[in-house]
């Protein structure tokens, strides 16, 4: 098995840089998610859409070490795609996307990911992460501050984890107002729009499409 690399890089803005790999992270997107029964809404990835990535900051890209790394052709096997969000005065990151092809998990790829997003890359502001997956809750427990809250909105349950808060071990605020600014920003990414449904409303949705169209 070729080795794993990680590759990561700024990029400020609305929407993805013109030399992203699009189709090989929607291969890996729709791979993790259905493994789950779920999946990405394809308005995800169009330009214009109300569904379209904002204010991306940066994205990490796991990929097999087969020369270059944005080289068509280029296996990715997983990606973390992150953006820079604000409530008040108030700056964090935000994973937007998280995921690792089903062959490939549970062998240390997601942890390294999640250790990248929330300690190596802009390590002084702290990071927010939602789930509506149970499994994936559990996951992102191991490493999140101090598990999750979940929070009811319209379109369902999600899971809203922290990394850089408190501190794992003794519950303690990592800077002033940590608790009240971590219950601010978690109903706040919780009431984004939903890119993510069970596949089955896919399908629906995709039915509704190709008899508009």
């Amino acid at each position: 098995m070729p080795k794993i690399h990680y590759a990561y890089r700024h990029h400020n803005g609305n929407g993805f840089p013109t030399d992203f790999p699009i189709g090989e992270l929607e291969r890996v997107l729709q791979e993790s998610f259905s493994s789950a029964g779920m999946g990405v809404r394809g308005e995800y990835f169009v330009k214009g859409s109300s569904y379209y990535l904002q204010k991306l900051s940066f994205f990490v890209l796991p990929f097999y070490n087969w020369g270059n790394q944005f080289k068509r052709g280029k296996k990715l096997v997983a990606g973390a795609i992150v953006t820079d969000e604000k409530v008040g005065d108030f700056e964090f990151k935000y994973i937007d996307k998280f995921a690792v092809v089903p062959e490939r998990q549970q062998n240390g790829i997601g942890k390294h990911m999640i250790h990248i997003v929330t300690g190596s890359i802009n390590p002084d502001k702290p990071t927010i992460l939602r789930t509506s997956n149970k499994e994936s809750d559990k996951f992102y427990s191991r490493y999140s501050d101090s598990g999750s809250i979940p929070i009811s909105t319209k379109s369902g349950i999600f899971f809203i984890h922290c990394f850089g808060f408190f501190n794992k071990e003794t519950g303690e605020e990592l800077f002033e107002g940590a608790k009240e600014k971590f219950y601010q920003a978690a109903y706040y990414v919780a009431q984004k729009p939903r890119t993510t449904l069970p596949l089955e409303n896919l399908k629906i949705l995709q039915s509704i499409d190709r008899n508009l169209y």
